[in-house]
Order: C-alpha cells, then sequence, then structure tokens
C-alpha cells in the first residue's frame, strides 16, 4: 500500500526472497505497482537478494563479482535524457554474523562507484549502528549502549532519543 500510494519512480529492495516462485510473485507484484522494469540478480550463497525497480526501462550491470555475497549488491541505469544514472540497491551483510565481509561489501560498493563517472545513487540496508555517543559507544536496534560497547543482554532496546553533545 505504501509503494502504490508514494508511486516512485525507483525503488531499490533488499532481503527479497531467492526462490524461484518468490521471483515470479515478486515480477507481478511490481508489474502492479506500475514498475515493471526490475533487475534481480541471480541467486547466491545466501537465501536473499537485492533488486532495482523502475517505471522505465533498466539497463542491468554486470554483477559485484568481487562481493563477498554478490547476490546483496544489485545495480541498474535508467536513462533519463542525456544523462545515465546508476541505481544500486546494497544490503550490506551484518559484521557480527559475517565479520570482515561487511568491510569487503562496502569497499566493493566505494570502488564501484569511484569507478562510475556518470550520476550514482546507493541505497539499502548498510546494518550500521542506530547512533554513536560521544563516548564512541554505538547503541543499535538490538542492544542497550555499555563501557565497552553495545551488549544485549534480554533487555533489547532502541534508542530513539537525540543524543546531546557535552556542555547542552
Amino acid at each position: 500500500a505504501a509503494i502504490r500510494r508514494l508511486e516512485p519512480d525507483v525503488l531499490l529492495v533488499q532481503e527479497l526472497s531467492v526462490r524461484p516462485e518468490a521471483r515470479s510473485w515478486l515480477g507481478t507484484l511490481l508489474q502492479g505497482l506500475g514498475l515493471p522494469s526490475f533487475v534481480v540478480p541471480e541467486p547466491g550463497q545466501l537465501s536473499y537478494s537485492s533488486a532495482v525497480a523502475s517505471r522505465f526501462e533498466l539497463t542491468p550491470v554486470p554483477a559485484f563479482d568481487a562481493a563477498p555475497f554478490p547476490e546483496l549488491l544489485v545495480a541498474a541505469d535508467l536513462q533519463l535524457g542525456p544523462t545515465t544514472v546508476r541505481f544500486v540497491s546494497a544490503h550490506m551483510p551484518n559484521g557480527s554474523n559475517h565479520g570482515w565481509k561487511k568491510v569487503d561489501s562496502l569497499e566493493c560498493v566505494i570502488k564501484h562507484a569511484a569507478e562510475h563517472a556518470a550520476p550514482i545513487v546507493v541505497g539499502g540496508d548498510f546494518n550500521e549502528p542506530v547512533a554513536v555517543l560521544p563516548s564512541g559507544e554505538m547503541c543499535s536496534v538490538a542492544g542497550t549502549p555499555s563501557p565497552t560497547g553495545v551488549v544485549a543482554n534480554g533487555n533489547w532496546t532502541r534508542r530513539e532519543k537525540p543524543i546531546r553533545s557535552a556542555g547542552q
């Protein structure tokens, strides 16, 4: 309902199932939402992927083969008059389960963007902390800050209030 109400020209989506029936369902759904052109990468190691969808004709970009999980990074070009705009849908693996693969994935996107001369839009799920405190402590959606980082000890919270700087 939200997608239908917003009527986006381009939609970047993450955490899509790679099951064949899910891909077919996704195509039908996107067409019904007025987004008939979409790019979904080939299934990889994980059970989910990312996608780029648009009202206008998209041109797929070669896969991010250097990425640890290429299925989580997908790009497509959209011709807007004389300008080609590249859209990248990215889902960064979380660092707690995938360690350096998160960093490798971010570096892959940065390298890709640096090598692309035309305008580029990168969006998605970067699995970043909700906030970083002035002390350097991180607050995630799955934990509470402590002197040694984020602790998730059964009291899972989300820090929504603004962080005041020293002196405020």
